[in-house]
């Protein structure tokens, strides 16, 4: 006999849709919260940049990087000196 999920009578029905979106906000806070930690943490480290485009491209774990640099598929050796809640800021090194 199958069970008709809709119903709330299953695991996925809509009394658990209260308790599914706070789990999903509270993931979402989280994950928010770790971002700005990794970027906060690279803060004045050498790293190598792979651009993508004239003026941004890809860390080695790639972490979004602004640069100004230029010539996508190049590597640019820079250095992070902040982060815009979303990408990290960096300076190319010669």
């Amino acid at each position: 006999m199958a069970t008709d999920l809709n119903k709330g009578g299953g695991k996925g029905g809509p009394r658990n849709k209260p308790n599914a979106r706070a789990r999903a906000a509270a993931l979402r806070e989280k994950g928010v919260a770790a971002l700005k930690a990794h970027l906060a943490g690279a803060q004045g480290r050498s790293i190598q940049v792979l651009m993508e485009s004239d003026g941004q491209g890809r860390s080695a774990d790639f972490t979004p990087v602004r640069i100004e640099a230029t010539g996508a598929g190049h590597i640019v050796e820079a250095l992070v000196n902040g982060h815009d809640g979303s990408a990290l800021l960096a300076v190319a090194q010669s």
